[in-house]
């Protein structure tokens, strides 16, 4: 894998080395295209070449990243590194955390807080509704 990615790194810079020679070729200043004269041709041809060389740089540079990226991942160094840092926490190591978890929400709010939560209200607590509709007065 590392060799591949040696390899790849290589290309990309080798397109980088075509791209911005291809862009070189161009007239500074980014000078208009003249429509209609004998110059046109090449100067359409030379800014394609030069796009094409440009985006065969970016994929090459993107091929080379992969390639490293997987080459770091497969190399035994990586996963015994990995490994020995890598402990999943346990609920013996959070002492905050109670030993059952809530079930509802008030019993939460109490693990958290540490205060009780007030006492849920009964319907009989409640006010009886009134059954009679208010009167309206009508004037007029």
């Amino acid at each position: 894998m590392a060799a591949t990615a040696d390899r790849k790194s290589t290309a990309s810079e080798d397109a980088w080395t075509r791209a911005r020679s291809a862009l070189d070729r161009l007239p500074e200043g980014g000078e208009p295209i003249k429509v209609g004269h004998h110059s046109e041709g090449r100067h359409r041809n030379a800014i394609a070449k030069a796009d094409t060389a440009m985006r065969k740089s970016v994929e090459a540079s993107t091929d080379a990243t992969h390639a490293q990226a997987r080459a770091d991942a497969s190399s035994p160094r990586a996963t015994t590194t990995h490994k020995a840092t890598s402990t999943p926490p346990t609920p013996r190591s959070r002492p905050e955390q109670t030993t059952s978890h809530p079930t509802s929400l008030k019993s939460a709010t109490r693990s958290r807080t540490g205060k009780p939560c007030a006492p849920p209200r009964s319907r009989a607590a409640r006010p009886p509704a009134t059954t009679a509709a208010p009167s309206r007065r009508v004037t007029g």
